[in-house]
């Protein structure tokens, strides 16, 4: 039985995300993003209840860009 659910709906999205280990950075932008939040009912768990939630998300026309490669062919010859 869920407890809450919530429904997020993106159109013309566009997303930077950026790493600590690597100098670049991955750009994902899509047509339509869907990301739906559930909380379950808590369980017990070894003596302990635990709580559950579960996010799920679908992507449609995806396209993602990569810069970081650059800069990993660039730090490679720099050594």
């Amino acid at each position: 039985m869920l407890l809450v659910v919530i429904t997020v709906e993106l159109y013309n999205s566009q997303v930077m995300l950026r790493g600590c280990e690597t100098n670049g950075y991955v750009i994902a932008s899509a047509a339509k993003t869907s990301l739906l939040s559930c909380d379950h009912r808590p369980v017990w768990i070894q003596q302990q209840l635990q709580s559950k939630s579960t996010l799920v998300g679908s992507v449609e026309c995806m396209q993602v860009r990569v810069s970081f490669l650059l800069s990993l062919v660039a730090e490679t010859l720099d050594k």
